[in-house]
Parts: structure tokens; sequence; C-alpha cells
């Protein structure tokens, strides 16, 4: 995580749209695949709407630790085992990502998007 320190003020990197928050997505669509349930089963289980379980899946909503716990108890999977698997996919990810870097020589391109200008 990056962390920026302006005197005593602490400015921390959001984690949404990092490769990390992309992992839990997939890593969550994966595990309700894995447990054979449809998003309508799950939001049924949760007392909660399909949508919201779209909106976890797809990074338009965080789920808290305790969403994450109602989520693990349908998947039948321990919250350990969830994490456990995000951070081998985290640990891939950067390996993979290191071994492209050197692949490139080091270089590292970035891309650009252009900001619609405010109205």
């Amino acid at each position: 995580m990056t962390c920026l320190y302006v005197g005593r003020i602490i400015f921390v990197r959001k984690a949404i749209g990092t490769v990390e928050f992309k992992l839990l997505q997939s890593l969550l669509r994966t595990c309700r695949h894995e447990a054979g349930l449809t998003q309508q089963e799950v939001a049924a289980r949760l007392n909660t709407t399909p949508s919201r379980v779209s909106e976890y899946e797809t990074g338009e909503r965080r789920a808290d630790l305790i969403q994450l716990l109602d989520l693990c108890q349908v998947y039948e999977i321990s919250l350990v085992d969830l994490v456990s698997r995000f951070v081998e996919a985290v640990e891939k990810a950067r390996e993979d990502s290191a071994e492209s870097d050197e692949v490139n020589g080091g270089q590292v391109r970035r891309r650009t998007i252009a900001r619609r200008p405010s109205l």
C-alpha cells in the first residue's frame, strides 16, 4: 500500500481499481462458482438483492469483514481459506509482474487516460 505523508496527515492509496482489488473480485466470483451458486441464490441466502452480490463481484461495492464472513458461510469456506487464496493470488500476480518487467528490460509502460474537463 502506498502512503504519502504530508505533515501529520497520511494519504493512503485507495484499493478500488488496484490489481489486488480485481483479484478479490475474481476470487469472490470463483468461490461462488465453486459452490455451484448463482448470484440470485447467494442473494436469497444473505437476504439481499442479486445486484448487491453482483456489485461485490464487479467492484462497484466493497465488502467489509462482516459481509465477507457472510459470503464465506454461504460458499461453505472459511475466512482463513478465502484470505489464504487471496494472498496466493496477489503473490502470483506480483511474481508475474516482476517477470514481465525483467522481460521488458525493466521498462514499465504507463498508459495515460485523458480526463474529461469538468463542467
